[in-house]
């Protein structure tokens, strides 16, 4: 009795068992599904964050809309010279005045400025606006100082777009500066990234928001999205 258990007890196991091919043949369905999933995954991981990232050029948007508000109508400058270091910045006014974080000025696919020489003491004293000269998101200096009045077709004009981060050495100061006079935008074609699989977000001047693709031949003659006439 005890020899026929044993018998049977054996012929389950044999039946339970995994041979080598099988193994085989379930590690080589994971990795197949691995291969296709993965990229679906980090396609589904950018798109957050280009979500993101417009969403921070839209709560920009609604800052300068305040500002424009409270100036006539006037643009903020990109850059103030002779005022001081923690409020020469455009990106510095809207933190300081219209409630916005330096935070909100950093592309969450690029991530964080480095803070490059400055301590962390130094960092924290001054409230993170050094990441403000390492900011993402770039003033059209064509409109800066202009009245809204004064921009044709402001749907398909660039008030702020995202900017290349180029190192730790080489502030973006956040706007796009140095247009041409045949406005063939040289420095703003340079500075054009296309971190979210060849597109960038844009903050067009009538607050409206929608991604660009880093190649349109528009962005790169300049004379169509830049200028404000």
């Amino acid at each position: 009795m005890s020899r026929k258990i044993n018998c049977r007890r054996q012929g389950l196991l044999a039946v339970g068992a995994f041979t080598l091919v099988e193994l085989l043949i379930v590690i080589a369905i994971v990795a197949i599904l691995a291969a296709i999933l993965f990229p679906v995954f980090a396609t589904a991981r950018e798109r957050g964050r280009r979500l993101t990232c417009a969403a921070n050029l839209k709560q920009i948007g609604d800052a300068l809309a305040l500002y424009v508000a409270d100036y006539d109508d006037y643009y903020p400058p990109c850059w103030v010279s002779n005022a001081p270091v923690s409020a020469s910045l455009w990106s510095q006014h809207l933190v300081a005045g219209y409630g916005l974080l330096p935070q909100q000025f950093v592309c969450p696919t690029q991530g964080p400025p480095d803070r490059h020489q400055y301590s962390e003491q130094e960092w924290q004293a001054n409230n993170h606006f050094w990441a403000l000269f390492y900011a993402h998101y770039g003033l059209n200096n064509q409109l800066s100082r202009r009245p809204t009045t004064q921009v044709a077709r402001p749907s398909s004009k660039i008030l702020v777009a995202e900017m290349k981060h180029f190192s730790v050495t080489r502030p973006t100061w956040g706007y796009f500066a140095s247009f041409p006079p045949k406005c063939t935008a040289r420095d703003a074609v340079n500075m054009i990234p296309n971190r979210h699989n060849g597109f960038f977000n844009v903050l067009w001047a009538d607050g409206h928001v929608a991604a660009l693709s880093a190649s349109d031949p528009k962005v790169k003659t300049g004379c169509d999205y830049w200028k404000s006439w």
